[in-house]
């Protein structure tokens, strides 16, 4: 009988959480990305949808914020992979510096509400 080593690891439960997490801002983020345009061609640029837009980029932010604590905690567990947890980390940077370019940019007064 062959011994080969340690047992193989499994994906960690809080890695996958963290994936599944930064995907669901992103894909909720690009949601509200396409019902921004298309409020806008109907009611072009109303406080009311620039309202539900901010909101709904808030939760995206909030969520994000929670798949980079659920990685961070996914990475330093010995115990399972880390592929989940490295890509849910990743896409959660890059949906926060998504939100800081959108901030930035309607700072910088590239969108004016009516």
């Amino acid at each position: 009988m062959r011994d080969y080593g340690a047992p193989a690891l499994k994906h960690g439960g809080l890695g996958i959480a963290s994936f599944l997490t930064a995907l669901t801002a992103l894909f909720i983020a690009f949601l509200d990305f396409v019902v921004a345009q298309y409020l806008g061609a109907i009611h072009e640029g109303s406080r009311a949808s620039a309202t539900f837009e901010g909101a709904v980029l808030i939760l995206c932010m909030f969520l994000s914020l929670i798949a980079i604590g659920l990685g961070a905690a996914a990475v330093r567990d010995k115990e399972f992979k880390r592929v989940f947890a490295v890509w849910g980390l990743s896409i959660a940077l890059g949906t926060i510096l998504l939100f800081g370019a959108i901030v930035a940019f309607g700072l910088a007064g590239g969108v004016t509400v009516a």
